[in-house]
């Protein structure tokens, strides 16, 4: 009596979760899919030109998943292996990777993962300065408004900007004074204005400010110009500042910070 042939159950999903080596490359899908979509969620919150990074990263994560398929498929050919299973293996992958890409990107702004402008905190500032070089009458200024910048996102003073040293030669001065985090200090003075016209050199003491006193949170302190040289600009070896402005620039220039309003850094979510 002939016995008709018993159909072969088909593999189903359960079985290839329960494959060890499946079970990895699925981790390691959903760990990529959730780093990218939070990858595409930062540079998505940023905006403007950075959308087309976002939109590259999808692009990227496409042919890569094109990629895959045809790798599974080259690697069941050498192993003779279905090819049927392969593409399952890699839909499988893929559909794991689109789950950890909209889940990291619909994440990403609770965990911190998109795009926080900086925050930098201003205060008003008393300038005292005397700044004197050779053939122009010494610039000075007694009380002359400035201002405190904060370092992003935090409370320390990172530069103190003086907005008028007084007269010097045909023009005005500013100057700015900067903490590095190696402890030194930097400054220049600039007469206003001359940083406008490209054709022209801009007239600016720029070097290494010696640290006469300072406070600990550097709201206050004094500083000294030790013959700060007069700046040339590489770029243009051909120009030259006019030889009336003095090649160096000596003086000192003392501040005094009022308390930073505004919001607190340290509240920020």
């Amino acid at each position: 009596m002939p016995v008709a042939p018993q159909q072969l159950e088909p593999r189903h999903l359960a079985s290839r979760w329960r494959n060890p080596g499946f079970l990895v490359s699925a981790a390691v899908a959903l760990m990529l899919g959730v780093y990218l979509g939070r990858s595409v969620a930062y540079y998505g919150s940023i905006g403007g030109e950075s959308i087309m990074g976002a939109s590259f990263i999808v692009v990227l994560t496409a042919f890569g998943v094109v990629a895959a398929a045809i790798a599974w498929l080259i690697i069941a050919r050498l192993l003779r292996r279905s090819a049927g299973r392969a593409l399952a293996s890699a839909g499988t992958s893929a559909a794991v990777l689109a789950v950890g890409m909209v889940g990291g990107a619909l994440t990403a702004g609770i965990t911190g993962g998109t795009y926080h402008p900086p925050i930098f905190l201003q205060a008003s500032a008393a300038i005292q300065g005397n700044l004197s070089g050779t053939g122009l009458v010494t610039a000075m200024v007694d009380g002359a408004a400035g201002r405190c910048d904060s370092a992003p996102d935090s409370r320390e003073i990172a530069s103190v900007e003086a907005i008028d040293l007084g007269s010097f030669g045909s023009g005005r001065l500013r100057g700015l004074i900067v903490f590095n985090p190696d402890g030194s200090v930097d400054g220049w003075a600039m007469i206003e204005g001359s940083d406008n016209d490209p054709e022209v050199l801009p007239i600016r003491w720029a070097g290494t400010l010696r640290v006469m006193s300072m406070s600990p949170d550097r709201s206050t302190g004094n500083v000294f110009f030790p013959n700060v040289p007069l700046g040339e600009d590489a770029k243009l070896p051909e120009q030259t500042v006019a030889p009336e402005w003095p090649r160096t620039l000596t003086g000192d220039i003392s501040w005094e910070c009022q308390p930073f309003g505004g919001q607190d850094p340290a509240a920020r979510t």
